[in-house]
């Protein structure tokens, strides 16, 4: 974490690189771990982009054989991601799985369909469609002697996953049918939750007309403008909130971060958390995950869930 603290650059996507190089020995050492949890892939849609890995614990003498369920959603800026990045980091990702297994979550990460493929909201549509093809099948939760609490499930998302998560929750076209899924919290990570482009850019042009069909329209389906737009006398069947932050996030993240913060509690007359993850920048949160550094930030995320649960 040291070398991830001296970093200078912070914006996107300049950070990328130098944090990922940091980061590939480090996960190489500890392949073996990773690739040993138990891993099975399903298809909840028509295409190739349609796949999920789930993750089961170990059990291990646990005292129960029952998890409650985690989702997490990566970034990439709605243009690239895998939830099998190539190597030399194929390795991301499923650290982060590995991590929260042994905490005692089974956790499913999906890909989703990209840019130029997409328009707004067709990944978090996907999104939508992995979490109601899981909880509909108790074959994808339950596995080798460990079964799945449908009845404790939790969203994360990074970046542009944490978009795709708040989009979820919050679209009128999808909040229907998530509320029909016993969500019990979201974790949004470094997310662009609305876009200022002169004050706090957090979104490329290729973002703000291809995906989401020019700034007037980023404005009304960014997160910050559904969360406005959502149904006052709905607020309270939203799950509660988690949010994270890097320390070392652009600053433009930390804008739109806060002020999210501030418009969740003021709309939900609830306290939303934000945990600050120290020496941390925006791609380093993830990688993290299973080294034994920089897992602070987790840590306290997993005792909010199990606090929820």
């Amino acid at each position: 974490m040291d070398q991830v603290a001296q970093l200078t650059i912070r914006d996107l996507p300049d950070v990328v690189f130098p944090t990922v190089r940091i980061f590939v020995s480090v996960l190489e050492g500890i392949r073996e771990a990773i690739t040993s949890t138990k891993r099975r892939t399903f298809k909840y849609g028509e295409t190739d982009r349609h796949q999920m890995d789930v993750y089961y614990p170990h059990l291990n003498g646990s005292q129960t054989n029952k998890f409650p369920v985690l989702f997490f959603v990566y970034g990439g800026g709605f243009a690239s991601g895998s939830r099998n990045l190539p190597s030399p980091i194929d390795l991301a990702y499923a650290n982060l799985a590995t991590y929260f297994t042994k905490k005692g979550f089974i956790t499913v990460i999906p890909d989703y369909r990209l840019l130029p493929d997409v328009v707004f909201p067709d990944p978090a549509q996907d999104v939508l469609d992995a979490i109601l093809f899981t909880a509909k099948r108790l074959q994808v939760v339950h596995y080798d002697g460990v079964e799945g609490d449908l009845d404790n499930i939790f969203l994360m998302g990074h970046s542009a996953g944490a978009v795709n998560v708040a989009t979820v929750l919050l679209h009128p076209d999808m909040s229907p049918a998530i509320s029909k899924v016993n969500v019990r919290g979201a974790v949004l990570i470094s997310g662009p939750y609305d876009n200022d482009p002169k004050e706090a850019p957090t979104a490329s042009p290729d973002v703000v007309d291809k995906f989401f069909g020019g700034l007037e329209a980023m404005k009304k389906n960014c997160p910050m403008g559904l969360l406005k737009a959502y149904p006052g006398e709905q607020l309270g069947k939203l799950p509660r909130f988690l949010l994270i932050e890097a320390e070392n996030d652009p600053d433009a993240f930390k804008v739109v971060g806060e002020s999210f913060r501030q418009t969740l509690e003021e709309l939900t007359q609830q306290k939303v958390t934000k945990i600050i993850g120290d020496r941390h920048n925006h791609i380093s949160l993830t990688l993290a995950l299973e080294t034994g550094e920089g897992e602070e930030w987790a840590q306290e995320a997993t005792d909010w869930m199990k606090a929820v649960v």
